[in-house]
């Protein structure tokens, strides 16, 4: 199921009340205030992600943010504010994966989560994926770490997710996300039947393994910017496949999608 964070209650959360002064977080990372609908944005993503833990299912959300808003602000907040939560079941997100699907935006949400992220000196730098090999080694490291006891915040576009690149060469552009896609969800579908598994890493085997129940592990967040355009379901299966090596949306990831595509 997908909520809308309109949809989401923010009363009754047991979040730490230290933890629910958002507003101070976001003027202390972007230097000005957080308008209204950017702090009910941040509590109410929080407060669900402190809860869907208990669920047997992920749990993914879809934020509305007109365009102009702050839209790019309110990612940067909500990245902090993940790499500073524990949810109810005492999961730390271990990966906070920013994605876009150009790089004019790539460029624009890095430097504001770096400038964001510098204003607050326990929080982690943020990374900046230069490959899909890199992207690749990142995601593994930081998925091998049992504790989670810190969080990693990169940077990165869907192609870079999509696309099986033989070398570290530039990514690209003109590419439409879909079909740079579409060779992985093909694949999949060819290898559904009859051809055995490869070796995986210990990282990926607990997605595996913790394909179902109560979240019990440390969590990924995949913040998708413009996601009305981009993420479709080659788009999922390619990222899906970057976490644990099949098709199926691991356990302990969630997506928090924005796009500025109303709804009726």
């Amino acid at each position: 199921r997908v909520a809308l964070a309109s949809e989401l209650s923010i009363h009754g959360s047991p979040w730490p009340r230290s933890m629910l002064d958002h507003e101070h977080a976001f003027e202390r990372g972007a230097g000005r205030p957080p308008r209204p609908h950017q702090t009910r944005c941040i509590r109410a993503v929080c407060a669900a992600l402190s809860q869907d833990c208990a669920g047997h299912t992920p749990s993914n959300y879809l934020v509305q943010h007109a365009t102009g808003s702050g839209k790019s602000l309110t990612i940067a907040a909500l990245a902090h504010a993940l790499t500073c939560m524990t949810d109810s079941r005492g999961n730390k997100f271990s990966l906070v994966l920013v994605v876009s699907d150009r790089s004019v935006l790539d460029d624009q949400l890095s430097a504001t989560l770096e400038r964001f992220l510098a204003n607050h000196e326990s929080a982690p730098r943020t990374e900046r994926a230069e490959s899909c090999k890199h992207l690749s080694r990142v995601i593994e490291e930081a998925q091998a770490s049992i504790s989670g006891t810190s969080t990693r915040v990169v940077v990165t576009t869907f192609q870079k997710t999509a696309v099986d690149r033989p070398d570290d060469g530039a990514e690209e552009e003109e590419e439409p996300v879909e079909a740079a896609a579409q060779s992985e969800v093909d694949e999949e579908e060819e290898e559904e039947e009859g051809t055995p598994a490869e070796e995986i890493s210990p990282g990926k085997r607990r997605r595996l393994e913790n394909g179902g129940g109560p979240c019990c592990e440390p969590r990924v967040a995949i913040l998708a910017d413009e996601a009305h355009r981009s993420h479709g379901r080659g788009m999922t299966v390619a990222l899906h496949d970057l976490l644990c090596g099949c098709a199926a949306q691991p356990r302990n990831t969630c997506y928090v999608s924005f796009t500025a595509t109303p709804s009726d």
